[in-house]
């Protein structure tokens, strides 16, 4: 039988467990930053559990490829589809190339104004291939234990704080190519007890902003991560070194209680990535999409027209 593609059932879902398990181990063996322990038991319950559909390719063998998306409704751009990395297996661009026709024409009839997917830098050509770009990267380090005491240009941040957090907020919108907001939600972040928020001081006058929490519960992080967000630096210090020596110096406080740690950036914020990487970080995720103007349509399929 030749291989062809279908709506997953209830008796797939096992084997595209087992086949997105396997999956995980190959990205370990690419990349050590991506924690390969993924239980079949627990995804196999996942896609039970969701009211979303997962698109096969199947021959008679059994379960070639798989593709999953979550369908959100945002408020002001319709429904919206994000895949995880658990979310789908192509072995070949043909197969991708399937399973794309299948789930988009789905996806189409909700409405749906874009697709997010989260892939490793290996599989990142094939969805481009299909006219998907990058958003954001994901980075991640692991940390060197430390027994090093908080440097004393570093403190936690508070509520006399709020308008250098809206400050760097700007710094940080102007950065990426986004629009602007008045910090209001960063700010609640101050009296979120799930995170730390760092003030960097240079002669006693604040200068850097970083926000730490654990990193959030995904297929592919160690549990024992912690997430950089809100990083920046106010104008008048930037390009002296300080970004580097904040960091450095919250690396060396939250290795205490955590292994790893990761920072996700966006594309299109050109200098972020030579920050990261400068200070060790390797990409570990993409985060690839395509929006409205695309038509959700597979960019192969036109040659077959």
């Amino acid at each position: 039988m030749a291989p062809h593609s279908r709506r997953a059932t209830s008796d797939d879902f096992a084997a595209i467990a087992t086949l997105s398990s396997n999956q995980f181990h190959t990205y370990h063996r690419e990349n050590e930053l991506i924690d390969p322990e993924v239980s079949p038991a627990d995804l196999t319950r996942a896609f039970e559990q969701s009211p979303d559909p997962t698109w096969i390719e199947a021959d008679a063998t059994g379960v070639l490829g798989f593709l999953y998306g979550s369908v959100f409704s945002m408020d002001d751009e319709g429904p919206s589809v994000w895949t995880g990395l658990d979310g789908w297996a192509a072995p070949t661009p043909d197969t991708l190339l399937s399973l794309l026709k299948e789930a988009q024409s789905y996806w189409r009839s909700l409405g749906a104004a874009s697709h997010r997917v989260w892939v490793t830098p290996s599989g990142a050509a094939q969805w481009k291939n299909e006219g998907y770009e990058p958003v954001s990267i994901r980075a991640a380090k692991l940390l060197s234990a430390s027994t090093f005491e908080m440097d004393s240009r570093l403190r936690l941040a508070g509520s006399a704080d709020e308008e250098f957090v809206r400050t760097i907020d700007r710094i940080i919108d102007e950065a990426q190519g986004t629009p602007s907001t008045n910090g209001d939600l960063v700010v609640s972040m101050l009296t979120d007890e799930e995170s730390r928020a760092y003030v960097y001081e240079v002669e006693s006058e604040p200068a850097g902003l970083c926000f730490v929490m654990d990193a959030p519960s995904i297929r592919g992080v160690f549990n024992d991560t912690v997430s950089l967000s809100q990083v920046g630096i106010a104008p008048r210090f930037q390009r002296q070194g300080h970004g580097r020596r904040m960091i450095e110096a919250i690396l060396e406080v939250e290795s205490n209680g955590s292994r790893f740690v990761d920072v996700r950036f966006h594309q299109a914020n050109k200098g972020a990535g030579q920050f990261w990487h400068g200070l060790g970080f390797t990409d570990t995720l993409y985060l690839l999409g395509r929006d409205p103007d695309n038509n959700l349509s597979p960019q192969s399929s036109k040659s077959d027209e």
